[in-house]
Formats: structure tokens, sequence, C-alpha cells
């Protein structure tokens, strides 16, 4: 063992050895001097690595290639933003950030070459208080020896300067942009030193003032350059700027210079500004300057223009007035003053708001203040006290008058008196507006009526077809015909007055899409050969085969067209034929145009009830409503189908012989095919009828009655039904139940179907098959029903067959792949 044992503060080394089982040797080694050695050179490293690690220096010792971190005082780690335990660790450990910047690669380069490396203001980039800083410092990369020399590592000594590296980055980047702000300055500028006025700096504005080149003026003296100025007084301006030190600025000051080979003379604004160093004494004169010449000929010519404007003005019917570039009226002619009995010292500037209305003053005055930032024409209507105290409507045109460089310089002013064609005006615009309301009156008439009637006409034909389908005795079977009979009746004139009402209103649309016009034809065709076999007449189709395959039109209102014309002939036509008649008239390239003719050999119609055939509710003759029934619409539909497809339509008849309508349209022709039926697979009908028997359907409707009729015909369809009142009930409904398809009213207390279907939409992400129930046909939106995510729509009364036909088309395919 070895132990210090002080004897009179002297250190000693002993050594103690076994003699016998009982007895030792100890040895005693006087090693006071080593110790106090020692002892000094623990004290001085103890005070070095003090002094390193509180040194406002940042200092590092790095190891090995790896260069591990050795030492760290906390001024290097709190430059670096980290804090202890990072000794023993890589460098690239400790700051990962650095590993594609520079730093790596410097000390590499310092512990292979043993060089020493220094750097000012160096930027790092590193993560301190958790997010990425520009850091910047001076520091030194010092090859690390050992007692041997060779080296072991890198010392790093480093000062963050990043305070003191941003100031001066701002310092350049401002001397940066002043420069380059003297330089490219819209106004001329230079700096001129000394007595002698040395051009020290200049911008290209100034030069090519000077019609110089910048090599002809830089540290050359201002007159040498431009001796032409010596003898106008400028010379003495820049004396008297330089001596007193005192600024001076004027305005369209009057110079010649030679520019071009010869002398012009120009006109200038400028400053002329003592030039001070930082002890206060003047070195020079800096010259601002803008040439102003073609603002001050073009405001000459102006001058020269209000001259002849005014005394043209003069006299003139119109009042008329100029007004300065802020519109600020300095002159009025002669018959302003006579109309407002004023003078130009009541109206002058901004007085004319004095001879307004009052209710229109602040209007005016706010239009006009807006109208002058424009710098373009206007015109404003106002009223203008007259000398009487009465006041009349004047309609004002204002012009602006700009100069070369395009800002204005005067406003040109008239005042017309429109008092009588306002008062005409206000007339037509209350005859107008009595029209519009008018019609705004009928439309929301009829698009209540057909809410209302539907209503009940849903029940009233849904039952009739319900109780139709029960065992009835004969004498019942035919008075609930008779009801039907006049159901459909009804039904048939509440569609005309609501066609009709759509067209007047602009809400039917054309749709172009591309159909083949022989198979509109024989759909329609084989409509009516099935439906009037109990009348003696024959159906006659001739089609012309030239015509076009497929045309882009509407083919649903050509339907309509042809089918009104064709219920019209065999409604007046007791025997004989009917020919329906389609020809090519004329075609080229884009388009095809085409007649169709209904002919028949009915009743005829008199000559003199030709010419309001087509108008609504007018028929032939008294007697024709009453033998033949009708209102009187459906040629004045077709007429507007017509007319709103670009076509015209003619009436020849003969009373006694029979009619021909017809029609001319043109089609644009197209190569695109017709839609056809996507599906490829077909149901038989046993997967239908068991589709049909497993179906849930939820009906949202409010009307108690409908309620009854609706449950009545899908549960004789087999389908199970669940009745909802309104769409927030529906909504609780669905969350909580399975249903195929939504059968959804759209007006209804509490929550309508548009706002059922919004939230079934996009709150709830159901994808159910959803189809409208309306009553109002007028109204209903079928692009608003899509929109909002409505699958399909059926209208009031409900067709039991075409409602049967969208609930197949919606019904849940089966699953192939699972059967």
């Amino acid at each position: 063992f070895e132990k210090y044992f002080e004897i009179t503060h002297r250190w000693f080394e002993v050594n103690a050895y076994p003699v016998s089982k009982d007895r030792f040797a100890i040895l005693f080694n006087d090693i006071t001097e080593r110790k106090q050695a020692e002892d000094k050179l623990k004290e001085s490293e103890r005070r070095y690595s003090m002094m390193v690690m509180q040194s406002p220096f940042a200092f590092a010792v790095l190891k090995g290639r790896d260069m591990v971190v050795t030492l760290a005082n906390d001024s290097m780690k709190e430059m670096w933003g980290k804090g202890k335990d990072i000794e023993g660790k890589p460098l690239i450990e400790v700051l990962p950030e650095i590993k594609d910047q520079s730093f790596p690669a410097l000390l590499n380069e310092v512990f292979t070459t043993g060089i020493p490396y220094y750097a000012n203001e160096s930027v790092a980039k590193l993560v301190r208080n958790g997010k990425m800083e520009d850091v910047y410092f001076n520091f030194v990369y010092q090859p690390y020896r050992e007692a041997d020399e060779t080296i072991s590592g890198v010392a790093i000594i480093a000062i963050e300067v990043t305070p003191q590296a941003l100031v001066n980055k701002k310092i350049k980047a401002s001397e940066e942009k002043f420069k380059l702000l003297v330089l490219q300055a819209p106004v001329a500028i230079c700096v001129l030193r000394g007595e002698n006025y040395v051009v020290e700096v200049i911008n290209k504005g100034m030069y090519d003032m000077w019609d110089r080149t910048l090599e002809e003026v830089l540290d050359k003296p201002a007159f040498d350059v431009l001796p032409e100025l010596l003898d106008q007084g400028i010379k003495e301006l820049l004396d008297n700027v330089y001596k007193t030190g005192k600024r001076f600025v004027a305005d369209e000051l009057p110079i010649n210079l030679k520019r071009n080979g010869k002398i012009e003379n120009i006109f200038v604004t400028f400053v002329y500004e003592p030039l001070r160093e930082a002890d206060g004494s003047i070195s020079g004169v800096m010259c601002l300057a803008h040439e102003i010449t073609e603002q001050v000929v073009a405001r000459k010519k102006v001058e020269e223009s209000e001259e002849q404007f005014s005394t043209l003005a003069e006299n003139m019917e119109n009042l008329a007035w100029l007004a300065d570039g802020e519109g600020s009226i300095y002159w009025y002619n002669k018959r302003w003053y006579d109309f407002t009995g004023t003078k130009l010292e009541e109206m002058k500037g901004w007085g004319w708001h004095k001879v307004h209305h009052p209710d229109h003053v602040d209007r005016v005055v706010d239009f006009v203040k807006v109208a002058w930032l424009k710098n373009e024409p206007f015109e404003l209507t106002f009223p203008l006290r007259g000398v009487d105290g009465e006041y009349k409507w004047f309609l004002t045109r204002v012009y602006p008058i700009a100069d070369s460089l395009g800002k204005v310089v005067r406003w040109i002013g008239t005042n017309t008196d429109i008092t009588e064609q306002r008062e005409a005006s206000k007339k037509a615009e209350v005859a107008t507006q009595m029209a519009e309301d008018n019609l705004k009156a009928k439309q929301q008439f009829l698009s209540n009526m057909s809410h209302e009637i539907r209503t009940p006409m849903n029940a009233i034909v849904g039952f009739t077809n319900v109780v139709l389908k029960t065992t009835l005795d004969e004498t019942q079977k035919k008075y609930i015909q008779a009801i039907k009979v006049s159901g459909d009746s009804l039904i048939v004139l509440i569609n005309d007055i609501l066609d009709l009402a759509k067209v007047d209103a602009g809400k039917i649309i054309l749709q172009l899409i591309p159909f083949k016009l022989s198979a509109s034809i024989a759909a329609v065709f084989h409509l009516f050969e099935i439906n009037n076999l109990e009348k003696d007449i024959v159906l006659v189709k001739q089609y012309d085969d030239t015509i076009p395959e497929i045309l882009l039109g509407d083919p649903a209102r050509l339907n309509q067209i042809l089918i009104n014309l064709l219920n019209n002939a065999i409604k007046f036509t007791t025997k004989g034929k009917i020919i329906v008649c389609v020809r090519l008239l004329d075609e080229d390239d884009e388009k095809a145009t085409i007649e169709f003719s209904i002919t028949d050999t009915g009743i005829g119609i008199p000559e003199n009830s030709l010419d309001k055939i087509f108008e609504a509710f007018q028929q032939a003759t008294s007697q024709t409503s009453q033998l033949f029934g009708g209102t009187g619409l459906g040629l004045a539909i077709v007429k507007q189908l017509v007319e709103l497809q670009g076509g015209t339509i003619a009436v020849k008849s003969e009373v006694g012989k029979g009619s021909t309508f017809s029609f001319i349209i043109s089609f644009v022709k197209t190569e695109t095919e017709t839609e056809t039926e996507t599906e490829t697979e077909t149901e038989t009908e046993t997967e239908t009828a068991s589709a049909i028997e497993n179906l849930k359907i939820l009906v949202v409707e409010d009307v108690k009655l409908n309620q009854l009729l609706i449950r009545i015909i899908l549960e004789d369809f087999g389908i199970e039904v669940d009745l909802a009142d309104n769409g927030r009930i529906a909504i609780e409904k669905m969350e909580i139940n399975h249903y195929d398809i939504v059968l959804m009213d759209l007006q209804m207390p509490v929550m309508n179907g548009f706002e059922a279907t919004d939230y079934i939409r996009n709150k709830m992400d159901a994808h159910i098959p959803i189809i409208a129930l309306t009553a109002d046909v007028t109204t209903v939106d079928v692009e608003k029903c899509k929109a909002i995510g409505m699958n399909d729509y059926i209208s009031k009364p409900i067709d039991e067959k075409l409602l049967y036909s969208k609930i197949i088309k919606y019904l849940p395919k089966p699953n192939k792949e699972n059967n």
C-alpha cells in the first residue's frame, strides 16, 4: 500500500515489509519537493481549466477523425445551443444540422494538414431553442498536438458576433439600396463636389437630360461639361447654396441646353441641396431635377383650347363649365348664370353644390369625388335649382383633358336639361313595372294554384285508381270511371296552364343533346296508334330518309309539340286520316332545316279565326269548346315551344275538309353518338319480384291523405313502407333503421326535402337513392334537385306505372359474386 504521512510539514513515501511473524521493517522516503511540484502543476491545471471553462470565448477540443468532443466550455455549449452531457460524442452527433455545411470538411483539413484555419463573420445554421437559426462568429481551428507533436485532434476557439454581423449586413444592404435608388430614381440626381462643382455621383436620369454619356461627365467640372449654362445664372445659384448653406427650389425654370447638336429650350423643376460632412462643413451641392417640358407645352395647349372652348360655350344653350385637375370649377358660361341666378364668386371651387337639391348633394359629391380618381369620362343626372326656385333635372357629361404623360389637368362639363324626357321615362317605367308586377303575380298565382290543386288531385286520381283495382259492380265501376275521366281531364288542363306559365316565365330551358329524329317520330306515332284504335281514323307516316340520322336538339320538347298537334288533330277528326309528314327542306355542313306537318280530315277552321288560333285561351268558335272541350291552350304552347327553338309555325285550313299545321325548325348536325343503355346485364322477372318483396321504402310526406295513398300503392307493389311527416323525422328514422329508397316530398314544415337531402348526403354521408315528390311543377328546379343530391323526381298526381319504373331503376343491385 501507499500512504502519505506528514511529519513537521514534510511528505514521505512509506513502505512496510514483514520481517517475522510479529515484526515489520518500515522505510521512509522524503518526497516533499516532488509533492510540492505536483501540487503546483495541479493548481496550474486547475486555474487553466477554470480560465478556459469560464472564458467569454467559446472553446472546444475535438479528438480523432470522428471529432469526438472531449472538452467544451460553457460559452461553446451556449453558442451551439446545447446543455450538458455532450463530451464523448462525435461532433456530427452533437450538431447533426452541420452535416451538409462546410465545417466538417474544414475540421478534417486542419486535422490532416496541421495548418490552422481562421474566419471572420462566418455563418452557420444551428438549432437553438428548438428552431434553426443563422449564427455568425469569428473562429480559429487549431491542430491539437500531443507531447510528441503528433496531431490528435482540433482545438476550436470562437466568439459569436451575430448581432454585429446582422447590423453590418443591414448597413451594407441599406447602402446598396440607397445606391440603387439613386441610380434608378425617376428624377435626375447628381452630386457636385468642391468650388469647381466636379461631378462625383450622377444617375442616368441626369446625364440623359444633359444629353451626355457617363464617361463624358463623371469626375469633370459641371460647367466644363455644360458651358452653355454659364451665362444663364445657374452657377450663381449653385454658389449661393454652396456659400450660404441654404437650399434653393425652382418650379418650371426655363434653361437652354445643347442637345442633339443644337440648343433647346427646356423647362425643369429642381432642388439644390447643400452637401454637408460629418463636421457640418459644406463640401458640395446635391442637385435633384425633373424635366417638365412636355407638361408645360401640353398645359399651354390646354390653356389655348380652354380659351377656344369658353369662347364657343359662352352663349351655347347647355350649361357649361371648366374645372382644374382636382375638380375645382373656375369658369361657367353665361347660360349657367342665367339659369341659376348666381355669380362666379359663389360658385368657384366646389360651390356648385349650393344649387343642387339638398336630397341629392351628398350622392353627387361622393360620385364626383370617385369619378375624379378614375380619370375617365362620366355621366350623372341630378336636379339643379333655377333662378325661380324650381328644380329641373340635368344630364351632366364630363370629359377629362390630360397632358402628354396622361395626367388630367382640366375637366370640361356640360349640363343638358332632361326634365321632360325624365318625366316621360318615369311614366314608361311605371307602366313597365305594373306589367312586370302583374306578370309576377300571375306566375305566383299559377305556382300556388299548381301546388294547391295538384295536392288534392293526387289523392283524387290516386284513390280512384286504387278503387278501380277492387271488386266493383257495374254501376260502381261506371261511376268510378267517370270520376277518373274527369280527373284525367283536369290534370290535362292543369298541365296546359302550367306549361304556358313556364314558357311565359322563361323557365323552360332547351336541352341540346344528340338524338335520332326517326326514332322520336316512330315513338310518337306508335303511341297514337295504340291510343286511338276506337276512332275510325287512319294514321299515315311520311318520313324523308335523306334527313341526317343524328341531330342536336331537344327531343322531349319536339315530342311535346308533335303530341299536342296530333291530339288536336284527333280531337277534331271523327273519321278519315291523319298524315304526319317530316321532310328535309335545306342542309349545309352545319345544320339541317326540317319541316314537320300534321294534316287531318277534321272539321276545319274558319278563315276569320286563323289569325287568332295560336293565342292562349282561344278556339276557332264558341261552339268548339262546347262540342269538343278543351281550353285553347294547346296551340299557344306549341307556338311558343317552336319559337323557343328558333322555328316558325303556320296553319292552313278549310271548313269541312280539314287542317294542316306545319312548323319548321333548324337542327345542328352532329356525329356524336346518342346515349345508349349502359347496363350490360338485365334482371329476370324473378329477380325483380324478389327484390321488390324485400324492399323497404321511407316515404317523407306531410299530408296524411297522400301518406295513405302512397302506402296503399307501394304495399300493392309488395313493398314495405315506413312514413315520416317531415325531413327531421326522416333523418331520425334513417339513423336507426335501414331503407333501400327514400321518396322525398319537397315542401314540408320543420325541415323541407332540400334541407333533409343536403343533411343526408353531407352530414350522414349516405348514398341511398332519393326520389323527389313535388306538386309544384312550375317551380321545381330539376338542376337544384340534382345539385342537392337527389337521384330523380316525380310530379303529383303520381302515375303508378312511372313510380314503379323509377323504383325498379333504383333497386339495390344483387351481388353477383356472392350468388
